[in-house]
């Protein structure tokens, strides 16, 4: 597993199209690329151990701390797993980062709160932190978001 913490910005780097595409990248190592967003309170903590059990589970992990595009793209290119902290962001810039991204690469969370934006809303005051991971990764698989 992989953790990105800060990317450098370089105003004369250019994006190219690559010829191996994320999708061949995914199946390559079995699996499909995903961003999962995880904010509100204790998401920190909370994102690293989703990252865990998700590499525990077999897949290709990686760990972003933050909101930053093209990171989260570069990752979503290797066909990886990454579990994004949003902990940090507003509402406004967690949807402004998912805006960036097709529905079908991206699950997001949101701890302890009621979210209708949130892909699945987790209320770690009513269960124990493993019973929330364990709630997300039903819910991955339910939706087909994982191989």
């Amino acid at each position: 597993a992989a953790m990105v913490v800060e990317a450098l910005a370089n105003e004369d780097a250019a994006w190219h199209k690559l010829e191996l595409n994320r999708a061949a990248r995914a199946e390559r190592l079995g699996q499909k690329a995903l961003l999962l967003s995880v904010s509100g309170s204790d998401a920190q903590t909370f994102a690293v151990e989703l990252e865990k059990a998700l590499f525990a589970s077999g897949l290709s992990t990686s760990f972003a701390a933050g909101l930053n595009q093209q990171v989260a793209t570069a990752l979503l290119d290797a066909g990886l797993v990454t579990v994004v902290d949003a902990s940090a962001a507003s509402a406004a810039d967690v949807e402004a980062f998912a805006a960036q991204f097709d529905e079908s690469e991206l699950f997001s969370v949101e701890l302890n709160t009621e979210s209708s934006k949130a892909n699945l809303a987790v209320d770690l005051s009513s269960m124990s932190q493993d019973e929330g991971i364990a709630q997300v990764l039903r819910k991955l698989r339910e939706l087909k978001k994982l191989s």
